[in-house]
């Protein structure tokens, strides 16, 4: 599938998601009316190389912490780390490559789960940030590429608690000498826990 179609498709989906949440009525429970909230979200997965990326890195266990705003019951801003330690597979010999991804995008949706006591909804975002590759040979300069992501998931709200399940789209500069004015494509897919301050 062409990045093009990538982008329409993703578009798409957070629209529908945005359509969908903004006819649901949320119960105002320990929101206010603005559907101000501040959630905290602890995540583990995988990142996983697509397309030209696969010759580029190699798969690798991710780590990731978020913060979300709410800005209205079904719309938050949120920001975010996350760190993966990969192989570059450019290189003439394998190496380990430190990736840190940090971004800052909407979140549409979830806010029906995140109003209640408990419930599950659906969400989609859109956001931009960067990408850093920190190399641990000698001799190979660190470097930094923009990043931006589509994202569509789910949380299951249990009081004050959550369960989460994302999976992100990301689009970013290319990795390596070779290939660094390319645009790259892999998928962040992540499970983990939500606390939602009230």
């Amino acid at each position: 599938m062409r990045v093009s179609s990538l982008i329409r498709l993703g578009v798409a989906m957070v629209l529908l998601v945005a359509a969908r949440s903004t006819r649901a009525q949320p119960t105002p429970h320990s929101v206010d009316a603005d559907g101000r909230r501040v959630s905290a979200h602890i995540l583990l997965g995988g990142f996983v190389p697509t397309g030209a990326q696969r010759r580029a890195l190699g798969p690798a266990a991710l780590i990731g912490a978020q913060l979300a705003v709410g800005l209205r019951p079904q719309l938050a801003v949120v920001g975010g780390v996350a760190i993966a330690q990969t192989r570059d597979r450019s290189a003439p010999t394998s190496t380990d490559v430190d990736l840190v991804q940090f971004d800052v995008g909407v979140e549409v949706g979830g806010g029906a789960a995140q109003s209640a006591r408990r419930g599950i909804a659906p969400f989609g975002g859109i956001g931009i940030g960067g990408r850093r590759y920190d190399h641990r040979a000698d001799g190979v300069a660190t470097q930094t590429v923009l990043a931006g992501y589509l994202a569509a998931g789910a949380e299951l709200t249990l009081w004050r608690t959550g369960l989460r399940i994302e999976a992100r789209d990301y689009l970013s500069g290319g990795h390596g000498r070779a290939d660094g004015a390319s645009v790259r494509n892999d998928l962040a897919l992540l499970a983990g826990l939500a606390y939602h301050f009230r």
